[in-house]
């Protein structure tokens, strides 16, 4: 089973996803008022297509909501996944 965190460091504008204690993904920001502009997110190459990216934007997502903010993607990576979580509800 994999234990998935996701730390949250706003002094950094940065969400870091870590499975199983190591690092796995990171989405940087910009924050606008009450909006964070999702700008970047990288996975390592070798963790790519495994499904971390998506783990990522989810995680990333709940935590902005349980924060009580919004987000407005600008990352292209960020935009395809929310595209497809719509496409699914």
């Amino acid at each position: 089973m994999k234990n998935i965190e996701l730390i949250h460091e706003p002094n950094h504008s940065l969400f870091i996803l870590e499975i199983n204690t190591v690092f796995s993904g990171k989405i940087e920001y910009n924050k606008k008022g009450k909006t964070l502009l999702l700008n970047h997110s990288e996975i390592p190459p070798s963790l790519r297509h495994q499904g971390i990216g998506k783990i990522l934007v989810d995680e990333t997502i709940a935590a902005i909501q349980q924060l009580g903010y919004s987000y407005e993607a600008q990352c292209s990576y960020i935009k395809y996944r929310l595209s497809q979580q719509n496409k699914q509800s």
